[in-house]
């Protein structure tokens, strides 16, 4: 996360399994990295899902005449206030690190380039802009393989590559718009979860923030020797994060301070849910952002603060993640690039992840990762992202 503010949200839906690049790791996991069809599971196995904080309970009463009161002020169908809204939001510009490349991300040709989409060294990237470094780019430059089409122009492009199951970002729909430019009018949100209402958050004693499973709660994970709880589950309301998200002491937002990411969750089983109605986008239903509604399973919102990064992972299961407020930086590899990733071994909390640390690689340890291959785009508000099944 590079800003002060950074919101995102994702759709978890329908696995495509890739035999070719699937390796055992990957293979034997078939978890989501949100645990959006964990109540799914626990029902089946006859046992009690876990009681829900207030991130997951309808919030309609409250919601109905905030949202109302917004669009009689600001017309949701008006679509060049809100592009030019989101665009005010995007107050920096990368350039492509690699003059050399076969193709322009933002004029990607119908259809994708071969070798699509470019990878470089893994360090080299890491070298260009460590992850802890998140003041203001000084050099703007990305090693960036992925193309970025506009939505008014470019939506068969888009489509195309969607279909291909291929990563890409796909820029100011006009069904994503509306919500951009509600979720960054600063008593909007504030109005709808309330000042005192708590919310499941995520806090971690440093930048880093891994998801984890055990067998406590409900992953069957065997719990090695010495091993510690990556990240804690606190209550917190959306104020309090905030306050300490816009923290004016840019030491207490250093990585060896305590970072949190808010959350907010809906179940796709139950969309008539207050999320639903601001991320239409996302609901079950078929549309471009939805491949497969009859295999939905929700949606997770992240709240970030300047410096939080989601440790090296991968999903089972297709992800559109739509990026609201803020800059991030997603650094991305291909699924064949597991065996150069480290990942922890199986039957670990975090057996999804690498371990290593890539804000300092350890290479004696993890040999295997001067192999490794990545690519990376830093999300603006308005954009939407598309990973594919088991992408890192």
């Amino acid at each position: 996360c590079l800003s002060l503010f950074i919101v995102t949200c994702m759709t978890f839906h329908s696995v495509i399994s890739d035999e070719e690049y699937v390796d055992d790791r990957i293979a034997g996991l078939g978890i989501d990295g949100a645990g959006a069809g964990g109540d799914r599971r626990e029902r089946a196995k006859g046992k009690t899902p876990k009681k829900r904080l207030d991130g997951e309970v309808d919030l309609d009463d409250t919601y109905s005449g905030v949202r109302g009161a917004h669009d009689e002020r600001f017309p949701p169908d008006d679509v060049e206030r809100l592009k030019a809204f989101a665009q005010s939001l995007r107050t920096h510009h990368y350039q492509v690190a690699d003059s050399s490349m076969p193709y322009d991300v933002n004029n990607c040709p119908l259809t994708p380039p071969e070798g699509y989409p470019r990878s470089w060294p893994t360090l080299d990237i890491l070298d260009n802009w460590n992850p802890n470094d998140t003041a203001d780019p000084h050099s703007h430059v990305v090693y960036q393989g992925i193309c970025r089409f506009d939505a008014a122009t470019e939506h068969d492009k888009a489509l195309a590559y969607r279909e291909a199951e291929l990563p890409f970002v796909i820029r100011d729909d006009p069904v994503v718009l509306p919500t951009v430019e509600r979720w960054n009018q600063p008593e909007y949100l504030p109005n709808i979860l309330g000042h005192q209402r708590h919310f499941r958050t995520d806090m971690s004693s440093t930048n880093q923030l891994m998801f984890y499973r055990t067998g406590q709660n409900g992953g069957g994970h065997k719990t090695p020797k010495d091993w510690e709880e990556p990240t804690k589950e606190v209550p917190m309301s959306y104020v309090d994060w905030l306050d300490k998200a816009n923290n004016p002491n840019p030491r207490e937002l250093e990585p060896d301070r305590p970072h949190w990411y808010f959350r907010l969750n809906a179940k796709s089983k139950v969309h008539d849910r207050y999320l639903f109605e601001e991320l239409p986008f996302f609901k079950p239903k078929q549309n471009f952002y939805m491949v497969d509604p009859t295999d939905a399973r929700g949606i997770n919102c992240r709240f970030g603060m300047r410096g939080n990064t989601a440790e090296n992972h991968f999903d089972a299961s297709r992800n559109f993640i739509a990026l609201f407020g803020g800059e991030r930086r997603y650094l991305l590899s291909h699924p064949r690039e597991c065996k150069n990733l480290a990942l922890y071994k199986m039957g670990h909390p975090s057996a999804r992840h690498s371990e290593v640390d890539w804000s300092k690689p350890d290479l004696d340890s993890f040999p295997q990762f001067r192999q490794a291959k990545s690519h990376e785009v830093v999300l603006q508000a308005g954009d939407v992202l598309y990973l594919p099944t088991n992408y890192f």
